[in-house]
């Protein structure tokens, strides 16, 4: 064996010299005479023939010699030579000239002794061939002392004192002994012991001083690379100075008490404990590398760290291998891919106590038991594909097991043969089955484990036990814990998704969540999902580190730290925001147009300690569309059924707080609205015939679809309004008897609504949404048989979901609430609606312009609407607004004809048909402009019929003529007619009369002050004794674009409300008025309008109720110039605990006691306040942590019992919803789920209310057969 040292040559010595004689070769006969004389004149020679030598460097290739100085001593050199061409047949060796040394081809080392101790000796070596007289020598010094060179022989150095110059290596089979008091200086430290690879270095009781260790009383050796070798360590004191044993390298204790620290271990180097010996080896590393105890040999190993040492049974090479009747301790270490093996022939005390024992590919089992009792005892065993393996084969024993984790293997424990070890009080958990007892004519005790779940673990006594799965009928495993005792869990990280309003779709395939597309510039948030198979893990916390094009963009802390615990279903955990998931809030600029991709780490600091982080990471991206601002116009309707004298207003907080519901659901960055004047409504619509009620809703529709486009006509494209919405006063169905949409034109087979721009409703969000969702082409959700049943035979709902909820979980941004999957849609029927993920998909894709909503329909790609954003001029052209209806037997009215004339802003106009055409004929009776479409009076969403239908149709004037003279005469438009190809003659006539209208101002009289509400006034008439309508107008500068108030008015006066007014010192009415054709307008003098103050609204919390001392606030302001008002406009206060904050909304914490709220709103120097009164008490809690306890599976026909679960909560009540048509209530129910004859699974919704909250949980029950073997009967 060899214990090399670095060839470096020492400095201050000569270079060798190497000198070749050659002459040319004779006869035979000749040779033998020449002979002769070069044996006795070799040096004589060799000086004749000067002339042919030359020098070479010496090499170890033959034919040239190495250095001749091997290894120099203190008072000896070793000299050694290689052969270097057979011709040679002697080596002559000589000292400073003297020759010392004669000898044939046999030998090739020489050891040089009793030189004196500093001194420096020239060597010269020379080989002859006595054949043909050819010579070739070596010469090189050497300094005794100077310690250094390569042992070619054993050697023994005696107690003394050596000093190192160089490097030493030790060939293989060659001994190196230290003897006993010998002490060896070296300024490099002992690491000229280097790369050892094959020698014995044998020290006993020897003390090795480097100049890095002097005066370190107990280091032995210190910066040894010790290769190949085995180094006999007799001594009993400390080795604690690093050195590292490589390429199989063995450190033997056969005997003495020592103390192996700080050293490396690798490459299959050992270390060797037998005999009388009691070896402690502590914080060294052994990486594919062992310690091996055996042959009675006693060791107490602890705090080392064992990497890739595992074996199997094909490979029993462990990286801690017993074998032995001494006593062995293994105490804290860490094994990583790394196992420990109890082999034949363990008799004395094994006790295996807080390692912590990580599988990987090398390694079967973590340990491995074929005989003794070992005391296995608070252990942390996992990923390895057996954690314990008890394999006594005809021993019945085992020892004990107790306090161990045995987590995440494929097997937890495996037993065979006769063992009968004592396995309690563990937790075994995660695995994919827990113990694996092959057949067995004896039980186990296994008493008093945790399984994983509070139901214990799965067998076919058990078969609900929810825990790791017990394999064989020999198992005692009775007594189980119902609460985790694992000593560190695990968490791993199981889906995760970005979540605007509604969360990811679930591929019920891979059960893995597939993401939808978000809107850039929208709040979301990251939910990062995770479960804790081993036990509950408690202060979880997560990172988030975003990318954009491979570009790193930051990383953000999670909102909150949570508990996760095992086997929590995903519905479940999706259904709570701040318990259920790590979730993140994605700052603004990461939100832009484009694909992010997100990295989300799970306990990233390792606080908890878990058993593996390998499984914390998940990537994921979220693509962001751009979409544009989505503008709303509300107006308010006063209603005056049958003429009152005073119209009843809707709520305008109503109004706002339902517009907030909009921009927490559409699919967009911004929702903006604005808040037209008020529409005085007369015409009597809940209580009224049903087909009245519809045709008078048509005209309604009409009047707001006017309203839309003479706002739109004079606003600039970045002001126009995407929809127009009546809002109604009172509750859901009190004053109208249903909401309604644009009814559009269409065919036989083509459902009457999409396409839309104006709606009416009462004041709700759902409302809202619903009918802008039809004009945006959103069908029902048409579901028999479930609650608020939208009939509709036209949808698309039934080819993606079987009932009408939003399936998924969503998200309340501005409460910052979770909204239950159980929730209805936003086109059913229902209240307190959300929006599904299919029609957060459909509403993405319309870009805010009305869609053909259903299938076989082209999709508008330039609609009208679309050219309400256009910025590009063309060329001025006039349309006339033709308006009316028709009835099913084809009766048409018209309505009041209005003008517009703009230059970017193709109106909106019916799709393309064949049943009707509006036509404007001139004098001659010629087609001059025509609108051809088509009506159905069948309405499929409600499975009815429609009596009328009302229509609006702009027809652009063709340049050269006139829609009216200015002078009053008749213009060249002499006819609109409407044309039923179905009656195949004109239903309607309209033929211009000879004069135009006349209207002025009464009042507001010039330089008028509004500090008021103030009626306005005009007069109006007509020479041909036509009735006149009405459409006022206003603007605050006689720059500033006109605003409509009101259209269609009979009357001749407006009250103006003064909030309804921009604020402008020279603002001016304008009214309209129109003889069904022509249309003429006068304009006020200029009037001052004041700054006006905002509107507050405040949602949350609601007066005189009782509050924990955590509540939600919630409130916003709006203000006629300006909109909604920002965040910081709004500040809350409490005349107890002062300033709250300010923002639409915060979650504070109160004081106990009576409480005033104050929202404060400001714009432009003006403020407004709201007040409530509220009660915080203390005491009272709301509900967290809802869970649903009970068995994940059960028999068919068996009882199961769930109870409720939850963190805090008082006075709670408990609804249960089974999933198969029945409900229960109470904490603790028991439930029968129908008989199945195949495989079922139910959704158990559990919901707990109590005054101050609601919470939800939810679990999956799977109902599986109960198999039934029938006889065979034989005849």
């Amino acid at each position: 064996m060899k214990a090399r040292f670095l060839a470096t040559r020492p400095k201050n010595q000569t270079t060798i010299q190497t000198t070749e004689t050659r002459r040319k070769r004779p006869s035979k006969t000749r040779r033998r005479r020449i002979l002769g004389v070069f044996i006795s004149g070799v040096l004589i020679v060799g000086v004749l023939i000067a002339g042919l030598n030359h020098t070479k460097a010496a090499t170890n290739v033959g034919g040239t010699f190495s250095y001749p100085v091997a290894f120099v001593d203190k008072t000896s050199v070793d000299l050694h030579w290689t052969h270097p061409d057979p011709i040679y047949d002697t080596y002559v060796i000589s000292r400073d000239g003297h020759q010392i040394f004669t000898t044939g081809t046999s030998v090739t080392f020489y050891r040089d002794t009793g030189l004196t101790e500093g001194q420096t000796y020239t060597y010269e070596i020379t080989a002859i061939d006595e054949d043909d007289g050819y010579t070739l020598r070596a010469s090189q010094n050497a300094t005794t002392g100077q310690i250094h060179g390569t042992l070619y022989q054993d050697k023994i150095w005696p107690a003394d004192t050596y000093s190192l110059s160089g490097n030493i290596d030790i060939l293989p089979g060659v001994t190196f002994e230290i003897q006993s008091g010998s002490i060896i200086n070296d300024a490099n430290g002992f690491s000229r012991i280097s790369d050892l690879a094959g020698g014995e270095l044998h020290i006993t009781d020897s003390t090795v001083h480097t100049d890095m260790s002097v005066g370190t009383a107990n280091s032995v050796v210190s910066d040894v690379i010790f290769s190949g070798c085995i180094l006999f360590y007799e001594r009993s004191d400390e080795f604690n100075t690093t050195n590292i044993f490589t390429n199989g390298a063995i450190l033997h204790i056969g005997s003495g008490l020592p103390t192996i620290r700080s050293q490396m271990f690798e490459k299959g180097a050992a270390v060797v404990v037998e005999g009388s010996a009691l070896a402690t080896i502590e914080q060294c590393i052994f990486e594919q590398a062992q310690v091996s105890v055996e042959n009675g040999g006693s060791a107490i190993i602890t705090g080392n760290v064992f990497r890739l040492g595992g074996s199997t049974d094909d490979d029993p090479d462990p990286a801690v291998l017993v074998s032995s009747s001494g006593d062995v301790d293994i105490l804290n270490n860490h094994f990583d891919d790394a196992d420990i093996l109890l082999d034949a022939y363990v008799t004395g005390n094994v006790n295996i106590r807080n390692n912590t024992m990580q599988g990987g590919p090398q390694t079967w089992a973590g340990i491995r038991i074929k005989s003794g009792t070992p005391e296995i005892t608070d252990n942390v065993i996992y990923r390895y594909s057996t954690g314990i393996h008890y394999n006594l084969g005809n021993k019945p024993d085992g020892g004990t097991a107790t306090g161990n984790t045995i987590a995440l293997n494929y097997t937890g424990i495996d037993i065979d043969g006769a063992s009968t070890p004592l396995i309690n009080d563990n937790c075994i958990a995660g695995n994919r089955e827990g113990v694996y007892a092959s057949p067995l004519d004896h039980d186990v005790d296994m008493t008093g484990n945790w399984w994983g779940a509070a139901s214990g673990p799965y067998h076919s006594t058990n078969p609900n036990g929810a825990g790791n799965r017990v394999y064989g009928d020999t198992v005692d495993f009775s007594g189980w814990l119902t609460t985790d005792n694992c000593q560190a869990g695990d968490v791993v990280i199981t889906d995760m998704e970005a979540v605007q309003a509604i969360g990811s779709d679930l591929d019920w395939v891979s059960q893995k969540l597939v993401p939808l597309p978000a809107v850039a510039g929208r709040e979301t948030i990251v939910r990062a999902y995770a479960d804790a198979p081993v036990g509950a893990v408690s202060g979880v916390e997560g990172k988030l580190r975003a990318y954009r094009d491979g570009a790193y963009l930051g990383e953000i802390d999670s909102e909150n730290t949570i508990r996760i615990e095992p086997k929590v279903p995903l519905e479940t955990q999706r259904s709570n925001l701040k318990e259920g998931a790590v979730y993140f809030e994605l700052p603004a600029e990461w939100t832009t147009a484009g694909t992010l991709t997100y990295t989300v780490t799970l306990n990233p600091d390792e606080n908890p300690v878990e058993l593996s982080t390998s499984n914390n990471v998940m990537t994921n991206t979220v693509d962001f569309i751009e979409q544009p601002p989505f503008r709303i116009a509300y107006v308010p309707i006063l209603y005056k059924p049958g003429g009152g004298s005073k119209g009843v207003p809707p709520s305008v907080g109503l109004i706002v707080k339902g517009h907030v519901f909009l921009q927490s659901i559409l699919p967009y960055a911004n929702v903006e609205m604005g808040l037209f004047s008020p529409l005085t409504w007369k015409k009597q619509m809940q209580g009224a015939d049903e087909h009245d009620e519809w045709t008078r809703g048509g005209e309604l529709l009409n009047i707001l679809s006017v309203i839309l486009i003479q706002w739109n006509l004079t606003h600039p494209p970045a002001e126009r309004f995407d929809q127009i919405i009546g809002v109604f006063p009172g509750s859901a169905l009190e004053m109208i008897s249903s909401g309604e949409a644009d009814s559009r034109w269409g065919g036989d087979d083509e459902p009457n609504m999409g396409l839309g721009i104006a709606s009416y409703c009462w004041a709700s969000g759902d409302c809202f949404a619903h009918e802008i969702g039809h004009n945006l082409g959103l069908h029902h959700t048409n579901v028999q048989g479930k609650d608020c049943y939208a009939p509709d035979i036209e949808s698309y709902w039934l080819q993606h979901y079987s009932d009408n909820t939003i399936q998924n979980f969503g998200y309340y941004d501005t409460r910052n609430e979770l909204v239950p999957a159980t929730t209805p849609d936003i086109m059913s029927y229902c209240q307190d609606a959300w929006v599904s993920p299919l029609h957060w998909k459909m509403l993405l894709n319309t870009r805010g312009v009305p869609q053909p909503p259903y299938e076989g329909e082209v999709p508008v790609t330039d609609p009208s609407l679309a050219a309400t954003r256009s910025t590009t001029a063309a060329a001025e052209t006039t349309y006339l607004l033709v308006r009316g209806w028709t009835s099913i037997e084809g009766v048409t009215e018209f309505l009041p004809f209005w003008t517009a004339t703009t230059t970017d802003f193709p109106l909106w106009t019916p799709d393309n048909g064949t049943d009707y055409c509006v036509r404007m004929k001139d004098g001659d009776g010629n087609i001059i402009a025509e609108k051809c479409m088509d009506a159905i009076f069948a309405d499929p969403e409600a499975n009815a019929w429609r009596i009328t239908k009302h229509m609006l149709v702009a027809l652009p004037v063709p340049a050269g003529y006139t829609a009216q003279n200015a002078d009053g005469t008749l213009a060249n438009i002499a006819e609109i007619s409407v044309f039923s190809n179905k009656f195949q003659q004109d239903v309607a006539i309209l033929q211009p009369s000879e004069h135009q209208p006349t209207v002025s101002w009464v009042n507001p009289a010039p330089g008028t002050v509004f500090t008021q509400d103030t009626e306005i006034r005009w007069t109006g008439a007509d020479a041909d004794g036509d009735p006149l309508v009405y459409s006022v107008f206003y603007r605050p500068a006689s720059d500033a674009p006109w605003i409509p108030l009101i259209v269609d008015t009979a009357k001749n006066s407006y009250p103006v409300a003064l909030q309804e007014l921009p604020a402008g010192s020279a603002g001016q009415f304008k009214v309209a008025a129109s003889d069904g054709y022509h249309v003429v307008e006068a304009i006020s003098g200029a009037v001052s309008v004041p700054e006006r103050s905002p509107g507050v609204y405040l949602l949350s919390p609601v007066t005189d109720e009782t509050y924990t001392p955590e509540v939600y606030l919630s409130g916003y302001g709006y203000h006629p110039d300006y909109g909604l008002l920002p965040g910081e406009s709004l500040t809350w206060n409490s005349n107890r605990d002062g300033v709250l904050g300010s923002g639409e909304a915060l979650t504070v914490t109160l004081s106990p006691g009576e409480h005033l709220i104050t929202l404060t709103g400001s714009c432009e120097g003006q403020t407004t306040t709201t007040v409530v009164t509220i009660t915080v008490n203390a005491e009272a809690t709301a509900i967290t942590g809802l869970a649903i306890i009970g068995p994940d599976e059960v028999t068919t026909g068996i009882p199961v019992t769930l109870q409720a679960s939850l963190t805090s909560g008082t006075d709670v009540s408990y609804t249960w919803n089974f999933g198969d048509g029945t409900t229960a209530t109470g904490k603790t129910v028991t439930h029968i789920f129908p008989i199945a004859w195949y495989e079922h699974t139910y959704n158990v919704q559990l919901t707990a209310v109590n005054p101050l909250s609601q919470r939800m949980a939810y679990k999956n029950v799977t109902i599986t057969m109960n198999q039934v073997f029938l006889p065979v009967i034989v005849r």
